[in-house]
């Protein structure tokens, strides 16, 4: 009984550094998807600005 505790708190463990290491992920993407969308808006104004002028 203890053998099948002991694997449960491993699996446990080892789920739970997944899942942080998935969420660090997760938020690496999104910001790096909000500073490409920022650059898109960027360039979007400028090329905008640069007709009209």
């Amino acid at each position: 009984m203890n053998y099948y505790r002991e694997k449960r708190k491993a699996a446990y463990s080892q789920l739970q550094a997944l899942n942080s290491q998935a969420n660090g992920l997760v938020s690496v993407k999104l910001s790096e998807s909000q500073g490409m969308g920022n650059l898109v808006a960027k360039i979007a104004y400028q090329r905008g600005t640069n007709k009209t002028a």
